[in-house]
């Protein structure tokens, strides 16, 4: 049996991501959104609950622009004017109308975020995001930058277009099937497959299906805020399965890799230090 990874002092505990946010205001001002925050006026139409901000549609109000930004080790939900809901995974970044005033609702998107579209048959929603725009009118999605060369869509349900910015050019997709665009190449493929390792975050769990090792560390750096460094480039290769909890202390899901893979990891303030 592999041995756990040894427990370190930490100058400073790791732990988990939780609900928290900064809020760019069309005229500059900065406002500092968390688990805590509850109850404080921004504006007439902006409530802020428990970890969620709240927009009520303003006729009159299209011009102006809101930025969401998620730190890392933040996530926060958002409910657009429109009654869309919005759900925005650390190291996000969502910029949006205080209301839908023009034929289409439009965002621009940085990071990651689960959409739950509010049926408009009359204006489409669309999602502006490396090079890629896609655009739906009903419907519940998840869209993924952070994965250097990839932008992912999933499609849980409804139907949503994909359009390649630079060529104007429309690929439909169908509840199931997961969309990869590379923005330095332009190249889209889309295909059916099992989406619970892209949306698995939604419920609270990271889902890894045969991710390397790379991938793995990149994805807890944004949800614990810490780096990583590793001794030997090698390691960066190796594979690992596994379902874990994404709210639990990084030291069980890093055992739990250290069982499937024989790599340790050491602790030291907020870099974990990966070896054979």
């Amino acid at each position: 049996r592999i041995k756990q990874p040894e427990k370190v002092l930490l100058a400073e505990k790791v732990v988990p991501g939780n609900s928290k946010a900064i809020l760019k205001l069309g005229n500059g001002r900065l406002i500092s959104l968390s688990d805590s925050v509850a109850g404080i006026f921004i504006a007439n139409h902006v409530d802020v609950k428990e970890g969620e901000l709240v927009y009520t549609d303003q006729v009159g109000e299209g011009d102006e622009f809101n930025e969401l930004v998620l730190p890392r080790g933040g996530e926060y939900r958002l409910v657009l004017s429109d009654g869309t809901s919005v759900r925005l995974n650390s190291g996000s970044i969502l910029r949006y109308p205080v209301s839908f005033s023009g034929k289409e609702r439009t965002v621009e998107l940085s990071g990651e975020a689960f959409f739950e579209v509010a049926t408009d048959s009359l204006r489409p929603f669309s999602v502006k995001t490396d090079g890629l725009v896609v655009k739906a009118y009903g419907t519940s999605f998840n869209i993924n930058t952070h994965k250097p060369g990839h932008v992912y869509t999933a499609l849980v349900e409804g139907c949503v277009g994909v359009i390649i910015e630079s060529s104007g050019q429309e690929y439909e997709m169908t509840p199931s099937q997961l969309a990869d665009f590379n923005p330095t190449t332009n190249q889209l493929e889309i295909w059916t497959t099992d989406l619970s390792p892209y949306i698995s975050w939604v419920e609270g769990r990271f889902l890894f299906i045969n991710e390397t090792l790379e991938q793995i560390m990149n994805t807890l750096s944004l949800w614990y805020d810490v780096d990583v460094f590793y001794q030997m480039e090698s390691v960066k290769q190796l594979h690992f399965s596994g379902h874990l909890g994404r709210y639990k202390e990084i030291q069980d899901i890093l055992g739990a890799i250290t069982e499937a893979t024989g790599v340790k990891f050491t602790i030291k303030e907020r870099i974990i230090i990966v070896t054979k």
